[in-house]
């Protein structure tokens, strides 16, 4: 009974920092309990129990997605329960694999458990398919200061550094227990790793900020018109009108240089060649408007692509965005375009093209990175809109996202949090509109500077920082989980290795 206890409370310890930022320090010791239940056991059983805090951890966090399967599927509540529990089973994976690969390394090299933690955390949150990805660093979103080494390796810094806490204390916990010596090398190395991030943390908010202070500004705002994806569905005409009509109130009152509307604002399919200014209500200001486009395909029916349509206030379409990472079940079915049969059994499953385009909206002389819905959570994703090549760096992140679907539940903070570390990461302001909120701005420290309520209907105006510059995380990306994964495998190909 004790070991499957101890699992179920490790994943509740890990969950809560999600639900309430501010209690990020039960993330410092989630995992001793699962290290204490897998000390000893084998191989198989590490993976169990690693799983199931896993799957407890996500049940904790994600009970809105009974919600989307009904709303966003138009699925039966029995059958959205299903997937709910499914995708924490499935998800819970990850920790599991966490689990086997902590003990494996632990009896091949002799490495003590909590030293080999950390690298199978990072390791398994690198290469893990997840479907909606969190890590153990977006459990300290609420440590404002330890957070910002984002910038030198991501999310999966953090992790490393979050994993290495809870190896300390349990490998400090277990010599008490024993009566051995404390393992005095770790605590060292894992005091002063956090006392390094917490001084460049306060070093890089402190530079950031002057950074910001002396930069050009552009004045942006976002409309949040309280309208649910479903009454766009039903009443798309209305819709519209609103958000015309808030837009050029907008404009007239602040005057703001770019005006952004939610994901799927405008239901209609827009043509690029046409005068937009009836659409976008005539306003003297640049509208980046959710709304969809259509493409030929060889069949010879038009493709939709869920889009960011840049419009100049002369109504001239100059730039747009396609979303690329597409929500499977709602705007794709898995294996849809070899068995299009599928999608007759999910009928209300969209058939939606990716998009294509990688490179920034250029709009004068500033360059925006956007992107749609959930793509603000992919950090793999947001490193590639911002690295390209072809183009210079954008000057602030900005994301259309549509939240309705979930209800009245906490899914709409713990969006706006994950995808907060996007601007850590790449030292940009996010600028993100909603249909239904949160709608915020968060600077380039990952600060929330303000933000809509929820289910309301309103404006917000700020005049954001144009940035400039690289990071090391934006040069290299995730180099922390590459160098975990190459020690696991040295291990792995090499006897005695410590």
């Amino acid at each position: 009974m004790r070991r499957l206890l101890l699992p179920l409370l490790a994943g509740a310890l890990y969950a809560i920092p999600f639900l309430a930022p501010a209690l990020f320090l039960p993330a410092w010791v989630a995992f001793v309990p699962l290290l204490w239940v897998i000390k000893d056991a084998d191989l198989k059983d590490s993976l169990f129990y690693g799983w199931l805090m896993g799957t407890v951890c996500h049940l904790i966090g994600y009970p809105w997605l009974v919600n989307m399967f009904i709303d966003f599927g138009h699925l039966p509540w029995i059958v959205g329960l299903f997937g709910y529990l499914l995708f924490c089973a499935y998800q819970g994976l990850c920790f599991g694999l966490t689990g086997l690969i902590a003990r494996w390394l632990q009896k091949r090299t002799k490495l003590p458990l909590g030293l080999a933690l950390p690298l199978a955390l990072v390791t398994t949150e690198h290469i893990f398919p997840m479907i909606f990805p969190s890590y153990a660093a977006n459990s300290q979103f609420g440590f404002h200061h330890l957070i910002q080494i984002a910038d030198l390796g991501g999310v999966l810094l953090v992790s490393l550094l979050v994993g290495l806490i809870n190896g300390t204390l349990f490998e400090s916990l277990s010599a008490k227990i024993a009566g051995a010596a404390r393992p005095k090398k770790m605590l060292v190395t894992c005091v002063t790793l956090l006392t390094l991030a917490l001084i460049y943390g306060t070093i890089r908010i402190k530079a950031i900020g002057a950074l910001a202070a002396s930069a050009p500004k552009l004045s942006i705002g976002l409309i949040q018109g309280n309208i649910g994806a479903a009454d766009t569905h039903i009443d798309p005409v209305s819709a519209h009108s609103i958000y015309r009509a808030m837009t050029f109130a907008l404009a007239d009152e602040s005057k703001p240089d770019l005006i952004v509307w939610p994901e799927s604002a405008y239901m209609e399919i827009i043509d690029e060649t046409a005068d937009l200014r009836v659409v976008t209500g005539g306003a003297e200001s640049h509208v980046l408007m959710g709304c969809l486009r259509a493409r030929p395909l060889p069949s010879g029916r038009m493709g939709l692509i869920n889009s960011l349509v840049l419009v100049s206030p002369q109504g001239q379409a100059v730039d747009a965005y396609g979303k690329i990472k597409l929500l499977v079940f709602g705007e794709y079915l898995p294996f849809g375009d070899i068995f299009p049969k599928l999608y007759d059994l999910f009928p209300y499953t969209g058939h939606f093209l990716r998009g294509e385009n990688l490179l920034p909206l250029a709009m004068g002389d500033w360059r925006l990175s956007v992107n749609i819905c959930y793509e603000d959570i992919w950090p793999g994703l947001i490193r590639k809109l911002m690295r390209s090549a072809t183009a210079p760096q954008a000057h602030v992140l900005i994301n259309a996202t549509n939240d309705s679907w979930y209800g009245r539940s906490f899914e709409q903070w713990e969006h706006l949090s994950l995808a907060a570390w996007r601007a850590i990461e790449h030292r940009r302001w996010l600028a993100r509109a909603t249909n239904t909120g949160y709608s915020a701005f968060v600077d380039a420290t990952g600060r929330i500077v303000t933000k809509s309520g929820i289910f309301t209907r309103e404006t917000l105006v700020h005049d954001v920082p144009m940035l400039e510059g690289r990071t090391l995380y934006g040069i290299l990306g995730d180099w922390v989980g590459w160098l975990t994964l190459g020690l696991i495998i040295l291990a792995r190909f090499t006897a005695g290795v410590r």
